[in-house]
């Protein structure tokens, strides 16, 4: 006795003169509600059911000599040849063909997402294999949009919806990963933080609204004047932040003139009195926790903040 979708079929045939025929066979997979082929030892259909005709649209004799390879669209189909191989070398056990890739060809030339679910079968004439072909397009659909969704929840819990860079959960999980290199691999790092100057009035006296602009602009910059691995972020408020992994203090401290002209020149061009203290700490030795490594960073800008702002103050901690 076997299953096929929800259909059982029971075999009590002990000799091929009881078997049944192909055409026998063709009545019972008529009565499946689901797409089913047999095939031929060297790939040739040869008996399709009616839900076959429909899921793949091929219409009277449509597969009649086709090679069921032909079903799969040809960049597909060498990883479908590897399963039926594999199939073929072990045809007493039931196969399940479905990953993220599969897909088949329907008649018009359209590709649908498909799990294909292969067995051998035994008849008058010989031994089969029975395919049922389970059209998933519209569950991957859903799985996709599904999964979609969640990226986009997780971008948006790491991500400061103002400016699209990093916010300050994000900002700290990363900081966190550094501190573990320079524990573990000796990997140091430098960490710069940045507080806007004479942001205040331009609230007061041009509205939130306007404030606004100026944060994105300020995030734009930092995207756009980075180093590829550079870590970008928004603490709060008017405050930001930059990761520099694997950055000792020469190079940083070469990198900062550079920092500081990319979001000078974004102020420029959009007009806005707004000028930059940053506080520069490279890592030489862990600091232990997040927290201490933000701090140090915060009484460093705070220092060029005292110094008169618009400028950078610079440290090691080791």
């Amino acid at each position: 006795m076997f299953s096929v979708g929800f259909i059982t079929f029971e075999s009590h045939f002990v000799n091929t003169e009881n078997l049944p025929c192909l055409s026998d066979y063709n009545w019972f997979l008529n009565t499946l509600p689901e797409a089913a082929l047999v095939v031929g030892d060297s790939g040739e259909i040869l008996i399709a059911n009616e839900m076959a005709r429909r899921v793949f649209k091929s219409s009277g004799d449509g597969f009649h000599a086709k090679h069921v390879g032909e079903l799969i669209p040809v960049e597909k189909r060498d990883g479908h040849d590897n399963k039926m191989a594999r199939f073929h070398a072990s045809p007493e056990k039931e196969t399940r063909i479905a990953n993220s890739a599969l897909e088949a060809v329907r008649g018009d030339g359209t590709h649908f997402a498909i799990v294909i679910i292969l067995r051998q079968i035994t008849l008058a004439s010989g031994s089969y294999t029975l395919a049922i072909c389970q059209d998933v397009s519209e569950q991957r659909y859903l799985v996709t949009g599904l999964r979609n969704e969640l990226d986009q929840e997780r971008m948006l819990a790491r991500t400061d919806p103002l400016t699209s860079i990093a916010n300050i959960r994000s900002f700290r999980a990363e900081l966190e990963r550094s501190i573990e290199r320079l524990s573990r691999y000796g990997r140091h790092f430098t960490l710069i933080s940045i507080d806007l100057d004479n942001f205040k009035p331009i609230n007061d006296d041009y509205g939130h609204a306007e404030g606004d602009k100026v944060l994105k602009d300020v995030g734009d910059a930092l995207k756009s004047g980075l180093r590829s691995g550079d870590f970008p972020a928004r603490i709060g408020g008017d405050e930001f932040a930059v990761l520099l992994p694997d950055t000792g203090f020469d190079a940083a401290k070469q990198f900062m003139p550079r920092l500081v002209q990319t979001l000078e020149n974004k102020m420029d061009q959009s007009k806005w009195p707004v000028t930059f203290s940053l506080g520069m700490v490279t890592f030489n030795e862990a600091p232990g926790r997040v927290d201490k490594a933000l701090m140090l960073a915060d009484e460093t800008m705070y220092l060029a903040k005292r110094s008169g702002k618009n400028r950078a103050a610079m440290r090691t901690f080791q």
